[in-house]
């Protein structure tokens, strides 16, 4: 299948709900759904591509790469990692969108997309596209925190019962969220790193 003309135009839609080992949050799959709605009122043809236990329309491993003509990866960290590595040689002569990421190394220095959208990075910062997601908000359950890494940046707000893990090189993102949960009325409790929580907090760090 040739990607060359307007007629053959297909996107892979790929995230870190495409790998087994990606851990993809609910943000990821929020930001997928969201670009597959704004691919399809293009009028685009598609396949999203994912791992076990999501399911898509095609496994990143078996995709061929000649049968896309852009390859859009959608929301969380990009980095220089593993991962994106194998995802760049298989698909990297394809024009590559980045939508909604947080780029862990500079866009002065690397940055393989042809265009990038970026939630945050060294020059610029983004709202995240999930907050034009139209899904019905339910009750909240409980509290799940993803495991510690350096520089990761969590608010705690009691009356939700509500952490927020921010991107761990962007304090000026979670500077924002932190603005946005207060303009709302929320108190925030605690701010600091995943395993600050679970130390007492000094009272001059509280905030209510």
């Amino acid at each position: 299948m040739s990607a060359n003309g307007p007629e053959s135009r297909r996107a892979l839609v790929v995230g870190w709900f495409s790998f087994v080992d990606g851990h993809a949050t609910a943000g990821d799959l929020l930001s997928r759904d969201l670009a597959c709605g704004w691919l399809a009122e293009c009028g685009w043809a598609y396949d999203v591509a994912t791992a076990p236990p999501f399911a898509g329309d095609v496994e990143l491993e078996s995709a061929d790469p000649a049968a896309y003509s852009h390859v859009v990866f959608v929301c969380g960290p990009f980095q220089q990692g593993e991962l994106e590595a194998r995802l760049l040689r298989r698909f990297g002569h394809r024009r590559l969108i980045g939508l909604n990421l947080s780029m862990g190394a500079t866009a002065e220095g690397w940055q393989p997309f042809d265009l990038l959208i970026e939630r945050d990075s060294a020059t610029r910062t983004n709202a995240d596209i999930v907050f034009l997601s139209r899904r019905p908000l339910v009750p909240v359950a409980g509290v799940c925190l993803v495991e510690d890494y350096p520089g990761a940046l969590v608010a705690y707000v009691p009356s939700l019962r509500w952490v927020y893990s921010g991107p761990a090189a962007t304090p000026l993102y979670f500077d924002m969220v932190v603005a946005r949960i207060r303009d709302r009325g929320w108190a925030v409790d605690r701010i600091g790193s995943v395993r600050s929580l679970t130390q007492p907090i000094p009272a001059r760090t509280a905030s209510r």
